[in-house]
């Protein structure tokens, strides 16, 4: 290293604007270390000062987002407020034909905004022991979009109308009430696949 090289003080980072030849820089530096301790020091609280500062803000920024986050996990475990879903409208033309048919499925619908995810499978020539007699209906859970915000297993009432079109009278109601007495295979939550794995409603729902 050249002792005639400019350079510049080794305290340059606290403020120190001294540049001299590498032979004097010695000298410079036994001559100013009061200064130069001054000077770090200083250097030192306005480092303390700005990174006070940015843990402040930080701390800011994280309360906000935590107080974002409650307002979320708030809003996920609020009741839901059932709206009104218009139930599906099936129209059943050529019952003999849908005899021939293992089953007919409705279209899927919500029970209510934000609600459980159903359909209705409808057995035309009827199941088990009623088969060839009645008309056997059953309603299905399936998998929905909103059910990590719902509770399982599912309670409550299914209602389902069958409706003489040619004349006002002969229809048929049941509700089928999801209780204690229907099993997870019935009122489980779907995982895995579309739609639960039992039906729960009627064998026996109307004669033929």
């Amino acid at each position: 290293t050249c002792p005639l090289q400019v350079i510049k003080c080794e305290f340059s980072y606290a403020g120190c604007e001294v540049e001299c030849q590498r032979q004097h820089m010695q000298t410079h530096l036994d001559e100013n270390v009061k200064v130069h301790l001054s000077n770090v020091s200083g250097a030192l609280q306005s480092k303390t000062g700005e990174l006070q500062s940015t843990v402040d803000k930080q701390q800011k920024q994280i309360m906000t987002l935590m107080a974002a986050l409650a307002r979320v996990a708030s809003d996920m475990h609020r009741p839901i407020v059932p709206i009104f879903v218009p139930p599906p409208d099936m129209l059943m033309t050529g019952f003999e034909e849908h005899r021939k048919k293992d089953y007919w499925l409705s279209p899927p619908f919500y029970t209510h905004t934000g609600g459980y995810k159903l359909l209705f499978n409808i057995v035309a020539n009827g199941w088990g022991v009623c088969k060839g007699t009645h008309v056997s209906v059953y309603v299905y859970l399936m998998r929905g979009e909103h059910d990590d915000y719902l509770k399982w297993p599912f309670r409550g009432a299914v209602t389902i109308q069958l409706l003489n079109r040619k004349s006002d009278e002969g229809h048929k109601e049941a509700t089928f009430n999801y209780n204690d007495s229907a099993s997870d295979e019935y009122a489980g939550r779907v995982v895995g696949q579309e739609r639960a794995d039992g039906g729960w409603g009627s064998s026996s729902f109307i004669a033929h």
